[in-house]
């Protein structure tokens, strides 16, 4: 058996894992977006963290709920391992029966032995289950009390308000401030998901690459074991290692290499007449994590026949196989990729719209990127292997309709950027002299510098040499009372007013009657509308 083999009877139980993993992310997106969002963080947060312990009997409640079909599924797994290796050498054998080469057999059912064998291997995978599912348990409490600590501390930080007070051009209230901080731990957690399984070095690894690696390995050492003990029914002993490029140090010692089961050594003579020499499979490295068929190992064995091995009835391709066997890795990692951004759609679909509609364009993306490469490569786009639990029909309409609303609001940027621009083009192309009007309706006279005296009641407009447009008032004594910029001209400290920078000056008198020009702040929203020409 072969990993391809391996990973195609792993997939169902991985299906399994990963949509108990979707519902306990649900269950964590319910707790945290239930309820009122307190203008006090740390109400909120004391609220969360108090609420832990529901979460956790609903998190119970539902790795339970899968428990019985887990068993179920694995029994399954490693049975359809056994069957199908035995049926994989059986064909072979039957013509080496016909041929002479070898003696026949017992019928290709599985003795006490072979069944003794195989429940040991069920209760191995059952044992891998058992610590799937108390890791997942207390990995999602974890998962949860973070996710409170960090939106509070993150709906506290000021960068965090500003970026959100800039994108909205307008401050937000606290309430809004808190619904971002979750909706951000929830797409976080939507991307990272719930460790299965934590190694002696602290690496975390997720329910799919660590239920997929361990029943893959089981279904291997079930196709060997089944091989190993069908090559005893029909006396032969002699087994040939596969190679290819690229192999682990330890696997390199063993490929190409013909070993007795037996563990004697000598010499035999293959199908051509050629005297090959033969170890003991003792001295091999078999029985290593790392060793050959071991953990992740892409090498098979082979039955072999002195003066015929056998090994022509069981044809293997291994660059074919590599490369085939790379493929499916990328697709399953564009297919995470989908089921990721599905399960963010899922957790934001009663929480904050916006986050949901961004959601919503990753996810479509995502989906296209990973068909044009399912058609580009010649592999079968299957819809069951990006299922999400909690994304259905209905999360599908609505993901459908976000998308085409983020589509159309893009279009409409862009095609106000180009009105913008060809409005900035034609301020800009303003010579000093010019007259226009703002978009109140009042007078702009275009000079080519600004002084901080002129005609009473009047404004003019300015280039600055840092880029953007100034508009300087005067009041009526003819001294400046304001200055509206619509960019930031380059100031780190001016950049923050606004969508683009655009910020206002107010002049005052200082104690000695000097006119002076006050620091920048945002634009009221008479200043804002009475420039929106600029702006």
């Amino acid at each position: 058996m072969n990993k391809i083999q391996a990973m195609e009877l792993a997939s169902g139980l991985t299906r399994l894992i990963t949509g108990m993993e979707d519902e306990l992310l649900q269950n964590i997106a319910a707790y945290l977006l239930a309820g009122k969002v307190d203008s006090s963080t740390s109400k909120w947060k004391i609220r969360k963290l108090a609420e832990l312990g529901k979460l956790h009997q609903k998190n119970i409640e539902t790795i339970t709920s899968y428990a019985k079909e887990q068993r179920e599924l694995a029994e399954l797994t490693v049975k359809l391992a056994a069957v199908d290796a035995m049926q994989d050498t059986e064909r072979g054998f039957r013509k080496a029966v016909i041929a002479g080469l070898v003696t026949d057999a017992a019928d290709g059912t599985m003795d006490s032995t072979m069944n003794a064998i195989i429940g040991t291997l069920m209760k191995q995978a059952k044992n891998d289950l058992n610590i799937v599912n108390t890791t997942m348990l207390y990995k999602a409490r974890d998962a949860a009390g973070k996710a409170v600590r960090d939106a509070a501390q993150l709906a506290n930080k000021q960068e965090f308000v500003d970026m959100l007070n800039k994108a909205a051009g307008q401050v937000v209230t606290n309430t809004e401030t808190m619904t971002a901080a979750v909706s951000k731990c929830l797409k976080d957690m939507a991307n990272k998901g719930i460790p299965a399984f934590v190694d002696r070095g602290g690496r975390e690894w997720s329910p799919e690459a660590y239920v997929g690696l361990c029943v893959r390995q089981t279904a291997m050492n079930t196709g060997t074991t089944a091989l190993f003990e069908r090559m005893k029914d029909y006396h032969t002993h002699f087994i040939e290692i596969s190679s290819h490029l690229g192999a682990r140090p330890k696997c390199s010692r063993d490929q190409g290499r013909i070993f007795d089961l037996d563990n004697t050594s000598g010499y035999i003579e293959d199908g051509h007449g050629n005297i090959v020499a033969y170890s003991p499979w003792s001295s091999s490295s078999y029985g290593q994590p790392d060793g050959i068929l071991g953990i992740n190992c892409k090498h098979s064995a082979f039955p072999f026949t002195p003066g015929s091995s056998l090994q022509t009835y069981f044809p293997y391709d291994q660059e074919e196989n590599d490369k085939r066997y790379k493929e499916i890795q990328k697709q399953r990692e564009l297919e995470r990729n989908v089921r990721a951004a599905k399960r963010e759609c899922a957790m934001l679909k009663n929480g904050d719209p916006e986050e949901f509609k961004k959601a919503s364009v990753r996810l479509k993306e995502r989906t296209a990127q990973l068909k044009q490469y399912c058609s580009e490569h010649d592999l079968t786009y299957m819809n069951e292997r990006t299922s999400v639990l909690g994304y259905g029909h209905s999360e599908a309409s609505r993901v459908t309709a976000a998308y085409r609303k983020a589509l159309k609001e893009e279009q409409e940027k862009l095609r106000q950027i180009e009105l913008d621009k060809s409005k900035k083009d034609a301020i800009m192309d303003l010579k000093p002299g010019m007259t226009t009007t703002t978009a109140g309706g009042r007078e702009v006279t275009v000079v080519k510098s600004s002084s901080i005296h002129g005609e009473p009641n009047s404004i003019t407009q300015t280039v600055n040499s840092r880029g953007g447009v100034n508009r300087n008032y005067y009041g009526d004594n003819g001294d400046q009372i304001l200055q509206v910029s619509n960019n930031d001209h380059g100031h780190k400290s001016e950049s923050g007013f606004g969508k683009h920078g655009e910020h206002a000056h107010t002049y005052y008198y200082d104690e000695n009657g000097n006119l002076k020009h006050g620091d920048a702040r945002d634009l009221t929203d008479n200043e804002r509308k009475e420039n929106a020409d600029i702006l």
